[in-house]
């Protein structure tokens, strides 16, 4: 099977070194139906990101506004989570505003309603001393990174406008909100006195627009996906620009696919069976916290583990960019021997942590099963926070003429990883693909995917800096 002809091992070095802002970590798309399964979701999904994947950027935000964000941030002593093990190895950062994360609800509270609930709330000073302890110990890990100087609510209303600007992603973008009540929520928000935070007052023009009755509550929630969507492909826009490679998790939808990397092509067809990593979610659950401490060796970067943890992301980034047979029996090597070692150190069973991926692309057969059914074809691969979630049936299907395909997982309602078209000759547009996938996927699908440059650049750079 034929791939891309750019050098898959530097494409992959590059994939395997930037982080992924867990832009799906967010109260907001909790309140949106979106279920994060509490502290224990959380601490399985940093864990998984740890076994499986690249380091980890999470937003301030999430960490105070979420119930089970605070139990995280607090949990010092990494009894219910990995959090701060994570931490302490440089693994996992927390993007913070300012110089204190501990007040930044106070200051942001007169613009942001959440943040004032928050202040407001007769354990707050309570709260806000733990905040403050936790701080300190991520301030003394180095595990703190800058808030972008660009204006991220600034950054939300250039997409939003450029969203308004295409009709064509409106009617595609959202399920169970019409396009035209779609379209006067736009005008509310670009119409929004002054005073609240982009993201805030695009939920209160949500709220004013759609009503506040029960019968609008479906579409209350599908704007607040797309508010926190806009969100963090801002945050990340921002700090794409200067110069901070990463991948952005958050809800898919057709609505920004000019700002995303556009799909993989693959001409050729072929078939593998090759290993991957997965976390043994049900022993950590019984477990807990007697695994957490064990982490740290696996994302050390000096440890035992790093060359090959590290050799497994690389051969699995190759793979994935150009699936060949080569490909596959190095990914079999690497993973083989990453599980040894990982069944090594938690005394658990190399099965424990692998799964199989069976891939195919391009046969008679894929595309006849594409035609019937549901479109359920392949098994594919689904990554969550850059690391390897759980496999389940994938959709492949032909569209137009060309086929287009998608590695997803049915856990957490799919994570889309990457995207591929096969035939380039017959090449869809990425809005194309991104639109029918939305379509076939659901509305709850996740994705972790790298920005087009050129779209950042376009969109973002101009925003002024702030000092």
């Amino acid at each position: 099977m034929s791939g891309r002809t750019a050098e898959p091992r530097a494409e992959a070095a590059e994939a395997e070194t930037a982080p992924v802002l867990l832009g799906t970590l967010d109260d907001t798309l909790e309140e949106a139906g979106f279920a994060s399964g509490g502290v224990e979701g959380l601490a399985l999904r940093l864990a998984q990101a740890a076994v499986a994947g690249g380091p980890v950027l999470v937003v301030e935000g999430f960490l105070l506004n979420s119930e089970a964000g605070r139990q995280v941030l607090c949990d010092t002593a990494d009894r219910l989570s990995p959090f701060h093990a994570l931490a302490r190895q440089g693994f996992l950062t927390v993007l913070r505003r300012g110089s204190s994360l501990a007040e930044v609800p106070e200051r942001a509270a007169p613009s942001v309603p959440k943040f004032a609930r928050l202040v407001a709330a007769p354990d707050w000073p309570e709260a806000r001393r733990r905040i403050a302890r936790a701080e300190k110990l991520l301030e003394g890990a180095e595990a703190l990174a800058p808030w972008p100087r660009r204006d991220v609510g600034d950054a939300f209303r250039r997409l939003v406008a450029d969203l308004a600007a295409r009709p064509e992603a409106q009617a595609a973008a959202l399920r169970r909100l019409p396009p035209g009540r779609l379209q006067r929520l736009i005008e509310a928000f670009a119409a929004a006195p002054p005073g609240l935070a982009a993201r805030s007052a695009f939920q209160a023009a949500a709220e004013a627009v759609l009503g506040p009755g029960p019968e609008a509550a479906a579409e209350r929630q599908e704007a607040m996906r797309l508010a926190a969507e806009t969100y963090h492909l801002a945050l990340a826009g921002c700090l794409a620009c200067e110069g901070r490679p990463l991948r952005v998790e958050t809800r898919f939808s057709p609505a920004y696919s000019p700002l995303l990397a556009p799909p993989v092509q693959v001409a050729g067809s072929g078939r593998w069976r090759v290993p991957m990593l997965r976390l043994p979610a049900g022993r950590l659950r019984r477990e807990g916290g007697r695994w957490w401490a064990r982490l740290d060796a696996v994302v050390a970067p000096d440890g035992p583990i790093a060359p090959l943890k590290r050799r497994y992301l690389l051969a699995r980034e190759a793979f994935l960019a150009a699936p060949s047979d080569a490909a596959a029996k190095a990914l079999a090597e690497a993973a083989g021997d990453y599980a040894a070692a990982l069944a090594a150190l938690f005394g658990a069973g190399r099965k424990d942590f692998t799964d199989t991926l069976a891939y195919e692309a391009g046969s008679g057969m894929a595309l006849d099963a594409a035609a019937g059914g549901a479109g359920q074809a392949a098994i594919a691969l689904g990554l969550v926070g850059g690391g390897l979630l759980s496999l389940g049936a994938a959709p492949l299907f032909a569209v137009g003429g060309a086929v287009a395909g998608v590695l997803v997982s049915r856990a957490l309602r799919g994570v889309l990883r990457q995207r591929f078209v096969l035939r380039p000759q017959e090449y869809l547009s990425p809005e194309a693909v991104d639109a029918e996938l939305f379509r076939r996927l659901g509305e709850d699908a996740f994705a972790a995917l790298p920005l087009r440059p050129e779209a950042v650049e376009r969109l973002f750079a101009p925003l002024p800096e702030r000092h």
